[in-house]
């Protein structure tokens, strides 16, 4: 370990210590304020980072299973620590985040958008309905909205701005722009369209079930979501076309995505198998 990674491990310590040292606010018990000090340490943990998330979560679970058979009277158990883990929403979303680790890994998601992009791109309206489809079939799987739009979607868009001459700084009016307005637009009407989309909305659900007692699917969820989000997925694109219309307004678009997909190579053992996988999922999620 380093002489930085050092320091940050002792800031993440010395947080629940000063913490557990200092008298509990009124109203709470010391078993409360001392696991509230490992709470705020992962937190601080999650953003410098001393090791890998996964490992600075982990640390504090078991941190917390410490203090509270230590700490507790008795009416709270060490089981109630783990308790969220025996959720079936909890492991849905951690089932939909390895789906979109996998889209990534595999090349399943370039590949769907190279083929959207043959398909309906050779038009800069076109792209931007390209990017509607795209984070349409991806969001299922994604419940992450940085992560689909940011690690599958622009890193795509973006090279097809800049094959066509746009860039940041010198022409982003070519077609840029209006791309970039389209991702950020989409991506944040497609979080809401499936429980899975986001990992907000696990945090929703929880409160529609505290505070209306209402139980809702995942299927229940996208149905309710699905005509206004469809509605604003279909004049999105066309709002922003109109709005910041691009310079560019053909595209050649066979041949970016012949290049896009001769890169890729033939389809993989592992993506037929990833594309099966998320079908029976999404099926498995509509009849649960």
């Amino acid at each position: 370990m380093n002489k930085k990674s050092l320091w940050k491990l002792i800031l993440i310590l010395a947080i629940p210590c000063i913490i557990g040292f200092m008298p509990a606010p009124a109203g709470l018990s010391e078993l409360a304020w001392v696991l509230f000090g490992i709470y705020l340490a992962a937190i601080v943990g999650l953003v410098i980072k001393p090791f890998p998330e996964p490992v600075v979560l982990l640390i504090a679970v078991a941190a917390s299973m410490v203090v509270v058979g230590n700490l507790s009277d008795g009416a709270f158990k060490t089981t109630a620590v783990l308790s969220g883990y025996s959720s079936g929403t909890t492991w849905l979303v951690f089932s939909a985040f390895t789906l979109s680790a996998a889209f990534v890994t595999t090349g399943l998601g370039k590949r769907i958008a190279y083929l959207l992009i043959g398909k309906i791109g050779n038009t800069t309206l076109g792209l931007g309905y390209v990017t509607v489809f795209l984070d349409l079939v991806l969001a299922p799987a994604t419940p992450s909205n940085t992560a689909r739009a940011g690690g599958i979607v622009l890193p795509i868009i973006n090279s097809v701005a800049v094959a066509l001459g746009s860039e940041p700084e010198k022409s982003p009016r070519r077609v840029g722009h209006y791309l970039m307005m389209s991702i950020y637009m989409v991506t944040k009407t497609t979080s809401y369209m499936f429980f899975t989309a986001m990992a907000g909305n696990i945090l929703v659900l929880k409160m529609i079930n505290d505070i209306l007692h209402l139980q809702i699917s995942w299927g229940g969820w996208a149905l309710a979501a699905g005509l206004p989000g469809i509605i604003m997925l279909l004049v999105t694109p066309l709002v922003i076309y109109t709005m910041y219309p691009p310079e560019i307004k053909k595209v050649d678009n066979k041949t970016i995505a012949k290049a896009g997909l001769a890169e890729l190579g033939p389809m993989k053992i592992r993506e037929k198998m990833l594309l099966g996988v998320f079908v029976l999922a999404l099926l498995g999620l509509d009849f649960q």
